[in-house]
């Protein structure tokens, strides 16, 4: 796709049918766009599936940003604003999810996506209203990342500033004071 020039094309809705094949793959049930009761507000993606056998049961909330480091004010603000959502979000606050909220009390993430060059670009200019966020993106890009933060890497043929990074924020990394409203 990035040999195409098609980078005007890239939002977080462009990954969401890649994320949402890997968790049918792997079994899991998967609702995108889920509301919430008595919000306008949804959660990007909810994973569950019921015990069965020796598997566990499990819930995932999901929420997706894709950053491009155009407006670094701008970005950490959503960035910040799905923290929030994800502290307040469990099963019940799920419209129409009885089977979900059968699966256990959630494990939360927020998945970052953006070119390294980007991401190290919102990292340096530090907002400073959103310092907590851009802290916690610094330590994400870090070789030794936060626990609960999984960060992968997907090199291009080009670059390496435009190297793609995939950073999986788990829910302890930003309940520990590092990120707060």
């Amino acid at each position: 796709m990035q040999a195409t020039g098609a980078r005007t094309l890239y939002c977080e809705h462009f990954l969401y049918p890649p994320i949402y094949d890997i968790a049918k793959g792997r079994e899991w049930a998967v609702q995108a766009q889920q509301p919430l009761k008595g919000s306008a507000k949804t959660i990007d993606f909810i994973f569950f599936r019921p015990r069965r056998g020796k598997r566990e049961a499990g819930l995932v909330f999901l929420e997706v940003k894709y950053l491009t480091g155009i407006n670094p004010s701008q970005e950490c603000k959503r960035l910040g604003e799905d923290f929030q959502k994800l502290k307040e979000v469990s099963a019940e606050r799920l419209k129409d999810a009885d089977e979900a909220s059968k699966c256990g009390p959630g494990s939360k993430f927020v998945l970052v996506v953006g070119q390294h060059n980007d991401l190290q670009a919102i990292a340096k200019k530090s907002p400073r209203k959103y310092q907590n966020v851009v802290a916690l993106l610094r330590a994400s890009l870090k070789d030794k990342s936060p626990k609960t933060v999984y960060r992968s890497i997907v090199e291009t043929k080009l670059k390496s500033e435009l190297h793609w990074n995939v950073i999986a924020i788990g829910e302890r990394a930003w309940q520990r004071g590092i990120v707060s409203k």
